[in-house]
């Protein structure tokens, strides 16, 4: 088997829902650009060249608080020897890939001296991923101002 690596990002692929409960394929909708994210790129210490981009829920699903699933189903058929999950999702999140917990309440790391963001990172275990389709999950809870997450599989 090929040794694999992972490089995936935030972008509009992904796919989001309101609730935590089980979904069905058409309840999930597609991300949107976040708007109103307030953290430029120069801001995400060790992404700031990542292609990952911020996303969040359409307009008419936003709301001053709330609680967002976002994922992306990744196909992988290979071995990994490591990865590296990391992400900025403003106030709370938590990572599962194939609905195992793999980070719980991460909260935003700002700091407002440098003005710098620190992305969390979580590592991927490769026993944690199986041959074909596996679901990254990163949810998210939201009552800042601030609306969005960015992501990238390193």
């Amino acid at each position: 088997m090929p040794i694999d690596t992972l490089k995936i990002n935030t972008d509009d692929s992904w796919e989001y829902s309101l609730s935590t409960q089980d979904k069905k394929a058409n309840d999930w909708k597609k991300v949107n650009k976040a708007n109103q994210f307030g953290l430029e790129k120069s801001q995400w210490y060790e992404m700031e060249s990542t292609l990952a981009e911020p996303v969040w829920v359409s307009d008419k699903d936003n709301a001053d608080s709330l609680t967002v699933i976002f994922q992306k189903e990744i196909t992988f058929d290979g071995i990994l020897k490591e990865g590296i999950i990391k992400f900025i999702a403003p106030d709370v999140a938590t990572v599962k890939l194939n609905d195992k917990e793999l980070s719980t309440d991460y909260q935003l790391n700002y700091d407002p001296d440098s003005k710098l963001v620190f992305a969390g990172q979580v590592t991927l275990d490769p026993a944690n991923l199986i041959q074909g389709k596996n679901i990254l999950q990163i949810i998210v809870n939201n009552k800042s101002q601030w609306k969005g997450v960015v992501a990238e599989i390193v």
